[in-house]
């Protein structure tokens, strides 16, 4: 039978009523949260704010076994609009509004959770002008070979790792 409301439940009435109840909340953004996803094995979340600042536009990477953030990943200059985890959750992919792409690689072992950091591995410059409008996605190939990016500016552009 439904329950008629007077007034907004309280958090502990949606967590016994709600099929997905909340787990953990990440702070640390400056802003609204505007991109997440999750590694393949579940290990890792990344996630960005929106941004008109360099100092914004970053991905915080954060462990899921202790929910601590465990990396900062700075490149972007605006809003990152979608983030990518490879399939086998070694990369992450990002794609911004400053018409630019950034590739980090893992530099540690995924078994050593506290120790996981990422590199910048590439990165699309503004100056190639592949997209000349914001992009708003990306993806990676099954095999993780190359990845695709879409924009704006009604490109789909297919990168190759080699």
């Amino acid at each position: 039978m439904p329950v008629k409301l007077t007034a907004p439940p309280v958090e502990e009435t949606l967590l016994q009523n709600t099929l997905w109840p909340e787990v953990q909340k990440l702070y640390g953004h400056g802003f609204e949260v505007y991109s997440v996803a999750a590694s393949s094995d579940g290990k890792l979340i990344a996630s960005a704010c929106k941004a008109s600042k360099p100092e914004h536009a970053s991905i915080r990477v954060w462990d899921t076994a202790t929910w601590k953030q465990i990396d900062l990943l700075s490149h972007h200059s605006l809003t990152i609009t979608q983030i990518a985890f490879s399939h086998d959750s070694k990369r992450i992919l990002a794609v911004s509004r400053d018409r630019c792409w950034s590739l980090w690689n893992q530099k540690n072992s995924i078994d050593q959770a506290d120790k996981i950091s990422f590199s910048l591995e590439a990165a699309l410059d503004k100056s190639a002008k592949s997209h000349t409008r914001i992009i708003w996605s990306c993806s990676w190939s099954p095999d993780d070979c190359c990845f695709i990016t879409a924009s704006r500016d009604r490109k789909a552009c297919v990168w190759s790792m080699g």
